[in-house]
């Protein structure tokens, strides 16, 4: 699984939040943090996913997308 980051900065630019450093803020995650999320890099932990689903709204079967790559 992965975070389907589209999606995210989709649902945190209807919040307002049209950065990285404003997605981190709201959900009170490092910068560091947030950029290797939002790079592809690392998958957030259950913790962040559920500050994610509180602070915008979203679903978590949308949130988070299966990797093809890995399925294949």
């Amino acid at each position: 699984m992965r975070l389907n980051v589209e999606y995210l900065r989709n649902a945190a630019a209807q919040a307002g939040d049209d950065t990285a450093y404003n997605i981190a803020r709201r959900l009170r995650v490092s910068q560091s943090t947030m950029s290797r999320l939002l790079n592809g890099k690392c998958s957030p932990s259950a913790k962040t996913q559920a500050k994610m689903r509180l602070a915008y709204g979203v679903k978590l079967d949308e949130l988070m997308t299966c990797d093809d790559q890995a399925a294949a």
